[in-house]
C-alpha cells in the first residue's frame, strides 16, 4: 500500500511541474506576440521596414574567398 501512495504522489508531483511548465510556456507565447505587434506598429509609425535588410551592417559580414570554398561543394 506505501508504494502505491508513493508511486501517486510521484505522479502528482511529476504531473504538476509540467502542468506549471506548460503555462509558462503559453505566457511566454502570449508576450512574444504582444510585443511583435507593438514593434509592427512602431515601425510603421516610424516609416520603417517591418524587416531591416541590415539588421547585421554589411561590414560584419565575412564572406569566405574563393581559395575557401574552392574544394566544398556548393548546394542551392
Amino acid at each position: 500500500m506505501s508504494i502505491y501512495i508513493q508511486g501517486q504522489s510521484h505522479t502528482l508531483r511529476i504531473s504538476e511541474g509540467c502542468l506549471r511548465d506548460q503555462g509558462k510556456t503559453l505566457r511566454l507565447r502570449a508576450w512574444a506576440v504582444r510585443e511583435a505587434y507593438l514593434e509592427i506598429d512602431r515601425r510603421e509609425k516610424n516609416g520603417l521596414p517591418l524587416i531591416d535588410p541590415y539588421y547585421v551592417p554589411p561590414g560584419n559580414v565575412r564572406l569566405p574567398t574563393e581559395q575557401e570554398i574552392s574544394d566544398r561543394e556548393i548546394i542551392i
